[in-house]
């Protein structure tokens, strides 16, 4: 097996989290790998040196890694792909499956190898997100983006997995990939989430999130002054991520400041993981109330914590939230729904403190060991 995925020991976002998990989750069931005769060679572009380094991670988990070079020209990241097809190129031949998260890399390959399998981990439907964008650039990269969904779409020695079953259902429709070629396999969640002791402070809605437009911050603050107008006053929102979108940023300063809701609103800024495990553990309710979301991974580690959510009917909530039980689905354009949700858990505890733990109970599902026994059935089933 390879697998290509920005696998680091020290993961800062989305993807980085979902391969950190994986290979925690592999870790965790060794004997499985030693019983079926699998041995993993991971490919990682978050290494330290342009010159790639092989270590060993356990008896069969090998990670090749090396940096990514500054671009030669505008398409440096097609030449960043070819060298790390390059690098593997006598991995490639004695490989059973290739499993990349790199929609660039699954590109190429599949040119290069059309006879060899490669199996393709979407993470992101790029034209939903477009319209969601106000940088120029960044609407610019998620085009290209798309544009490569397209083409790999059309490659023949190629199977899918995708995150969720909302995603299954927009890949089949967006780029007309046959069902039966799309597996639906989960972001797995650490275990680290799951050994959070609760220590709730009352009245912390946490929304670990960056500060884009398509999280959707100024309905949540537009549902806070709700709040406040109904008599509920003691809650404080904790939001994290640095300003990206100067104008969107803007748009929320404004909100706080016109709603009066400044003792309400705390900004965090960028976080370490350890501050992230930190209030999860504060937190009476995280909120996430995104237009897009391609998983929301945030959903599963709030659970997993303990900590009921409150969210919209995007990536993995509709298949993890049942209404009522263990976290609430809410109308991301209405504030008036975001509000009435957050004041029921905010004004009774039983309700709430039940509904965290059948939400720590359901994410159990989503252990990092659990997810790669998954991704072992898929390779089985594929081979």
């Amino acid at each position: 097996m390879i697998l290509i995925m920005p696998y680091t020991s020290n993961p800062s976002w989305g993807v980085e989290n979902v391969a950190y998990n994986i290979v925690e989750g592999l870790k965790k069931i060794e004997r499985d790998l030693e019983r079926k005769d699998i041995s993993i060679t991971i490919v990682s572009d978050k290494g330290n040196s342009p010159r790639p380094k092989t270590e060993k991670l356990s008896s069969r988990l090998e990670l090749i890694s090396y940096k990514l070079l500054p671009p030669i020209t505008f398409f440096g990241d097609v030449e960043n792909a070819f060298m790390a097809i390059k690098y593997l190129k006598n991995h490639i031949i004695n490989a059973d499956i290739v499993h990349s998260h790199d929609a660039l890399f699954s590109l190429q390959f599949t040119k290069l190898y059309p006879k060899k399998l490669l199996i393709h981990h979407f993470h992101s439907m790029a034209r939903d997100i477009v319209p969601l964008i106000n940088s120029t650039y960044l609407k610019f990269s998620f085009i290209i983006l798309d544009y490569r969904l397209r083409a790999l779409a059309k490659s023949q020695n190629i199977r899918y997995v995708a995150i969720s079953q909302l995603e299954k259902k927009d890949i089949n429709t967006f780029f007309g990939i046959p069902l039966e070629h799309i597996s639906v396999i989960h972001n797995p969640i650490s275990s680290d989430f799951f050994e959070v002791n609760k220590n709730e402070e009352n009245g912390v809605i946490f929304f670990p999130a960056r500060l884009i437009p398509r999280k959707n911050h100024p309905n949540l603050i537009k549902a806070l002054g709700i709040l406040k107008s109904m008599g509920v006053s003691n809650f404080r929102l904790i939001l994290t991520g640095v300003p990206e979108d100067m104008q969107y940023y803007e748009e929320i300063s404004h909100l706080i400041s016109k709603l009066k809701l400044q003792e309400n609103v705390m900004f965090l800024g960028k976080i370490s993981r350890k501050v992230l495990l930190q209030y999860y553990s504060k937190a009476s309710i995280v909120v996430i109330p995104s237009f897009r979301e391609n998983f929301s991974l945030i959903a599963i580690e709030s659970m997993a914590t303990g900590t009921p959510v409150v969210a919209s009917p995007v990536g993995i909530v509709p298949e993890a939230i049942i209404p009522g039980k263990n976290g609430f689905i809410i109308n991301p354009r209405d504030p008036k729904d975001i509000a009435e949700k957050l004041r029921i858990l905010l004004e009774d505890n039983k309700k709430r403190r039940s509904m965290g733990k059948n939400a720590k109970k359901t994410a159990e599902k989503w252990r990092s060991k659990n997810i790669a026994r998954d991704l072992i059935k898929l390779w089985e089933g594929i081979s």
